[in-house]
């Protein structure tokens, strides 16, 4: 049963007296059904406040018994105090602050649009009808906002705020053959071209600005499969040049997969980034610290004569140039997927082969090269020579020939006839010519071999087994 009273404290009155007093509010402490003691604050009236404790007892009793929903105060706060802490713990769990900017936009863009204001106004209805007015979305996209809400109302279910995820059961959007941006790879003549393109217009920039060191901006990129903020983040003392082979170096904390990353480099681009580096350059000092915008590299495409889009809505971009077009070209060279894999620095198989394959640019002509030619007459195979059996072309002994032939039956069955033309006197005997076993004109059980005493010539069981 609760208990109400009324606290005390100290305080000091007009003459300076420490004294004694009341509060004016009734302070109640009531317990659950498992013995946990919970104080809150009751009100001035003291029957009011027995009420208050007694009521908050009964509904911990008839949530543990299934009567009362024991989320209901999380359900009814706005989903934006959840939404706050959700981002806070993603913080605290290192994740990035852009990481945490598209998450907070998408979500607060979802429950306005799904005119969701608490948990328990979360349901798949509301999603599912959202979903199908989207006309300009991508496939891609949708799923992204789905995966983004369920991760949400998953950490309020570890956080005992509800205790079931009404999105769980909604099936994502089939993305296959709907990608609206999709990546084409360059080919080594357009390589060239955009280097070329990047390379008159440096001389017409000031040295160390943003657009003087574009084409080893873009070579780095490229042997290194670099992603644009692997590359913006890269310092001096990520880069190894005296070491061999020479190699970058990707910090955990900078990359995508928070993992390090080890990138090898050629020696012609070695080269130029021990020229390129200054004298004076601080380990700690960005490679490249104005790297070139998006719309510089546009525009180096669009002076090479390189088209943005191709014919079938493919899209040229920075990340075309530094992770799709070198995959391309190592699987074009025969280098193995695994190997691949290790250099794009990925964890699943169709992200290598597929997702950052363009497969325009594979030879298939050596693959059909290497199928046989049909309707024509191919010679002959050449026969298998026989392996030498010891025996100078002498003639078996019959009893020998006929017991390792019955090897060859069904179980090695040795029948009357076998015996009776190895042996026609019926004396029995040993082989003559391996000199193991004897001859039994019994007859023999499936799966005996002809020998006894010795080996049953069988491959498998041993005679013992039996």
């Amino acid at each position: 049963m609760a208990t109400v009273y009324r606290r005390t404290y100290w305080a000091t009155n007009k003459r300076g007296e420490r004294v004694k007093r009341k509060c004016n509010a009734y302070t109640v402490k009531w317990r659950t059904p498992n013995g946990v003691y919970h104080v809150v604050r009751g009100y001035t009236d003291r029957d009011a406040s027995k009420q208050l404790g007694a009521r908050l007892e009964r509904e911990a009793a008839r949530g543990i018994e299934g009567l009362e929903d024991p989320h209901k105060d999380y359900k009814a706060r706005p989903l934006t105090a959840h939404l706050e802490e959700y981002l806070a713990d993603l913080e605290a769990t290192e994740h990035s602050a852009g990481t945490c900017y598209g998450i907070e936009k998408g979500m607060l863009k979802l429950f306005a649009a799904c005119e969701w204001k608490t948990l328990a106004d979360i349901e798949p209805n509301g999603f599912t009808a959202w979903r199908a007015r989207q006309k300009k979305l991508a496939a891609k996209t949708l799923n992204e906002y789905l995966d983004t809400v369920r991760a949400f109302v998953k950490w309020c279910i570890i956080q005992k705020r509800t205790a079931t995820n009404p999105l769980a059961e909604i099936p994502k959007v089939d993305a296959r053959g709907k990608q609206k941006r999709r990546r084409r790879a360059l080919t080594l003549d357009e390589l060239d071209a955009l280097l070329l393109a990047a390379q008159e217009t440096t001389v017409r920039h000031r040295p160390g600005g943003a657009c003087s060191y574009r084409p080893l901006y873009y070579k780095t990129a490229f042997y290194a499969q670099l992603r644009r903020n692997d590359i913006d983040t890269l310092r001096w003392a990520d880069v190894r040049l005296d070491v061999l082979p020479p190699c970058l170096i990707t910090r955990p904390e900078t990359s995508k997969s928070k993992r390090l990353g080890k990138h090898p480099l050629p020696t012609r681009l070695a080269d130029e980034l021990r020229t390129f580096r200054p004298a004076d350059a601080r380990e700690t000092d960005p490679v490249f610290p104005n790297p070139p915008s998006y719309k510089m590299f546009n525009s180096d495409l669009k002076r090479a004569r390189i088209d943005k889009y191709d014919e079938q809505g493919r899209v040229v971009d920075f990340h075309a140039m530094g992770r799709t077009t070198p995959n391309t070209m190592m699987a074009s060279a025969g280098v193995e997927l695994q190997t691949r894999m290790a250099m794009m620095r990925h964890t699943d198989v169709r992200l290598t082969s597929s997702t950052y394959m363009d497969e325009t640019l594979l030879d298939r002509s050596v693959a059909v090269g290497k199928l046989p030619d049909l309707g024509v007459d191919r010679p002959d195979p050449e026969p298998i020579p026989m392996q030498a059996t010891g025996t100078d072309d002498a003639t078996p002994d019959p009893l020998h020939q006929i017991l390792h032939q019955t090897t060859g039956r069904k179980r090695g069955t040795l029948t009357s006839a076998d015996t009776a033309a190895a042996d026609p006197a019926g004396e029995g005997g040993a082989c003559k010519s391996c000199g193991k076993g004897t001859l039994d004109t019994t007859p023999v059980p499936a799966g005996v071999g002809g020998h006894r005493g010795g080996d049953s010539g069988l491959p498998g069981l041993e005679p013992g087994t039996f």
